[in-house]
């Protein structure tokens, strides 16, 4: 495939750059993040891995930026392409998804084409298979990994009259082809950033399911230790820390300056380091005697919930953490390095439901070898924990982790078009029955839903939204895999 626009070395951009930064249409509501991106009929959060992006381009190169979130305003290619154009961008800058990948980038293309300007793109797949992508799409460029300094690195370079050839992090396309930079080192200071650019999209958006509306998503530290053989490691397993202060700062101005008191923490682990999580919570508090109560969900481990910082959390506002069972199974638990006994877990959970949070547990399904007393296994201590939500997903085999790795032999990958599956068919087909039954053993039972069902009832749009794609996702044959 050409490329319709003049590759890098041949354009040049003007100081103070007009940039369009958009999270791409889409047939379904999908949540991209450059750690994942998943479907959720009601619950969507900011773009924050663009609002980053914009407040760095703002703060660096004077830019002027706009964030178009076409799955927020729910538009799509046409009336997208149309917003992009009436701000007449010298650049756009576009978030890739995973399974959505094919679509958005014939989504860049149409922008090269109708817009007539560069597109650059971000995004775990693009970092993963970035020079495949660059092969068999019209992309300008693709910034790898953490996007905010390489992509300022990328256009202050195009202001020079250069095509970026060599930088770190970046994948340009030049005269002489397609060139890739070596890898761009982590951020060693994660307060060298500035605080998102939370004021570029609407937070009457967004919503968490019985949270609340108008939320906004927050950051505390990127990477994690941990070894989990199936996580995608966006961040690095190096953990960079803001300071205490920023990330309280951050909050204040939500709830000061854009009056929103509903927010998600989005680290993969928010309590890794207790005593830290403990001072963020304390911060959440003065705010909350100063404002009123605020709103939170996070996701944590249950081996790093000791009682003074469960505590602290819930009369900060937290009203529910999201953690990682992924197996009642000891076996598979051991085999995915979660390193998380049965008995952390029980404890955890009990830890903090007794103090009023609610607890949604994400669990795998369908990992090599796994057995029907596998699942047994993790549907019976789903059940005994009392969890008030699951989140079941098939093991899926991102590039990049320890878990392709190990099984390459037996699975279909790429980029485009984009495939992650095992080979065997079908036992994917049966892995896929495995999900939907979970589901079904866990949600559709009396013991779940009348001691809920005051709750449910004072949210009925959440309940009915709910209910109807649960009871579509188990009915549904599983070679019809919509979600």
């Amino acid at each position: 495939m050409t490329n319709p626009m003049p590759p890098a070395a041949t354009r040049s951009l003007p100081e103070s750059p007009r940039i369009v930064l958009v999270n791409p249409p889409y047939e379904k509501p999908v949540m991209r993040r450059f750690t994942a991106s998943y479907f959720a009929p009601n619950f969507l959060i900011p773009p924050t891995d663009l609002l980053y992006v914009s407040a760095t381009a703002k703060r660096d190169l004077a830019a002027r930026t706009t964030v178009i979130d076409a799955i927020a305003k729910r538009i799509g290619p046409d009336e997208t392409i149309r917003r992009i154009a009436a701000t007449s961008p010298d650049l756009v800058f576009a978030q890739l998804g995973f399974n959505t990948i094919e679509a958005d980038v014939e989504f860049c293309r149409r922008v090269q084409n109708e817009v007539g300007v560069p597109v650059v793109a971000m995004g775990y797949i693009a970092t993963v298979y970035g020079e495949e992508l660059m092969a068999h799409s019209t992309l300008d460029a693709i910034v790898q990994g953490e996007p905010e300094l390489a992509f300022c690195e990328l256009l202050r370079a195009w202001q020079r009259g250069e095509d970026g050839a060599g930088l770190a992090g970046v994948i340009v396309r030049t005269d002489a082809g397609v060139v890739a930079g070596p890898a761009a080192q982590p951020i060693a200071n994660f307060d060298d950033l500035p605080m998102p650019d939370h004021a570029a999209v609407d937070a009457a958006d967004y919503r968490e399911v019985l949270v609340g509306e108008r939320i906004a998503a927050v950051f505390t530290a990127r990477g994690c230790p941990y070894p989990c053989t199936f996580c995608v490691r966006t961040h690095g397993r190096r953990l960079s820390k803001r300071s205490v202060e920023s990330v309280v700062g951050e909050v204040r101005y939500l709830v000061e300056q854009m009056g929103i008191r509903n927010f998600r923490i989005l680290d993969d682990t928010f309590n890794i380091d207790e005593a830290r999580a403990l001072a963020i919570v304390r911060g959440f508090q003065q705010i909350a005697s100063e404002h009123g109560e605020l709103r939170w969900s996070a996701l944590a481990r249950l081996d790093h919930l000791n009682p003074e910082l469960a505590e602290a959390m819930a009369q900060s506002g937290c009203r529910r953490i999201y953690v990682g069972v992924e197996s009642g199974s000891e076996r598979m638990r051991e085999y995915y390095k979660k390193q998380l006994s049965v008995e952390q877990i029980l404890t955890g959970v009990r830890l903090a439901k007794g103090v009023g949070m609610e607890v949604s547990a994400f669990f795998i399904v369908g990992g090599p070898e796994e057995t029907r007393e596998d699942l047994r296994q993790s549907i019976d201590l789903a059940k005994r924990l009392d969890l008030d939500y699951i989140i079941v997903t098939r093991l899926q085999y991102w590039a990049g982790t320890e878990l392709h790795r190990l099984n390459a032999h037996n699975l279909t990958t790429g980029a485009l078009p984009f495939v992650t599956t095992p080979k065997d068919e079908a036992a994917y087909r049966d892995v896929l029955k495995m999900e939907r039954e979970f589901y079904r053993r866990f949600y559709i039972r009396p013991g779940y839903i009348l001691p809920r069902l005051g709750r449910f009832l004072l949210n009925p749009k959440d309940l009915f939204v709910s209910a109807t794609r649960l009871a579509k996702f188990v009915s549904t044959p599983p070679q019809e895999d919509f979600i």
